[in-house]
C-alpha cells in the first residue's frame, strides 16, 4: 500500500487492499444476481450494492484499523458498491464540481476496482472553493451548476456555469486527479471550514466505472451531529453549508 497526501484531510491511496480482500470484494462486483439499484442524486446514471450486511463489511473495518487509515473509535456506518454507466444521451459519466457537506460526511474512502479507461476524480484545495462559491448561486447538494473539463495542460481544469444550457467559463484552476484504476483511489477527512470541492471531470473516456464507497463516522462526529440537527445542509455556498456560528461576517 502507497499514500500521497494531496491536501489536507485528502490522501490518495495505491494498492490498498491485499489480495484476498480484493477478491472478495470483486466476488460480489461480479455475482450474477445482484440487487442493483438506482443511485438517484444528481444528473448521473449510478447503481448501488448495499454491502453493509455481508461479512466482508467487518473484515474491511478491521483492515483499516489495521492500516491505521481509520481510528479505533470511528466505524464504518454505510459501504456500497457503486457501478456508473454513460448517461442516457451517450454522454459521458460526469459528477459536476462540489463539496461534501460535513453534516453527511465526516470521512469517506472510495477505491476504484476495475483498470478500465475513465476518469477518476479531480480535487481542488479550499482556496478554490473560497473563491468560487461567490460566484456560483446555492444549490443542492451535489447538483451544483459547475462542471469541469480536462484541459491540454497537465493538473489544470477548465471550470464552467451551467450544466445543461449555455456554457460560460468561470475559471480555470490547477487540481489534483486521483487517477482510476483497480485498487486504488482516496480518503478524505472532511473539514467543516475548509472543504475541498471536487468533481468526476467531462471526458471522452466512455467506460463503465465500480468503485467501493464507505462511510466513516465516529461518537464525537454522532455528538456534533446532535448538537447541530437543526443546521441546513448546503450545497457548495459556504453560508448555506455552515451553521451560524460558523458563518462568515459580511
Amino acid at each position: 500500500m502507497r499514500y500521497n497526501r494531496v491536501y489536507k484531510g485528502l490522501i490518495e491511496l495505491v494498492d490498498i487492499f491485499p489480495k484476498d480482500l480484493l477478491e472478495e470484494i470483486l466476488g460480489i462486483l461480479n455475482f450474477d444476481s445482484n440487487d442493483w439499484r438506482d443511485n438517484e442524486v444528481g444528473p448521473r446514471n449510478r447503481l448501488e450494492i448495499n454491502i453493509y450486511d455481508l461479512p466482508v463489511k467487518e473484515k474491511i473495518e478491521i483492515f483499516l484499523k489495521q492500516c491505521d487509515l481509520i481510528e479505533s473509535e470511528e466505524f464504518v456506518s454505510s459501504i456500497m458498491i457503486w457501478e456508473d454507466k454513460e448517461l442516457v444521451d451517450k454522454k459521458p459519466f460526469f459528477i459536476s464540481l462540489h463539496i461534501d457537506p460535513y453534516k453527511l460526511i465526516y470521512k469517506t474512502i472510495q477505491i476504484y476496482l476495475n483498470d478500465n479507461n475513465c476518469p477518476g476524480s479531480v480535487w481542488f484545495n479550499t482556496g478554490v472553493y473560497h473563491e468560487l462559491s461567490s460566484k456560483l448561486a446555492p444549490t443542492p447538494v451535489v447538483d451544483t451548476d459547475a462542471v469541469v473539463y480536462e484541459t491540454d495542460v497537465q493538473d489544470s481544469y477548465e471550470i464552467y456555469s451551467d450544466q445543461w444550457g449555455d456554457q460560460t467559463l468561470i475559471g480555470q484552476k490547477d487540481g489534483h486527479e486521483i487517477k482510476y484504476g483497480k485498487n486504488r483511489g482516496y480518503m478524505l477527512k472532511n473539514s467543516l471550514i475548509n472543504p475541498l470541492p471536487h468533481a468526476v471531470p467531462h471526458s471522452s473516456k466512455l467506460e463503465s466505472r465500480a468503485s467501493l464507497y464507505i462511510i466513516i463516522q465516529s461518537p464525537e462526529y454522532e455528538d456534533w451531529l446532535f448538537q447541530n440537527e437543526d443546521a441546513p445542509i448546503g450545497g457548495f455556498r459556504i453560508d448555506e453549508d455552515l451553521p451560524l456560528k460558523y458563518k462568515r461576517k459580511k
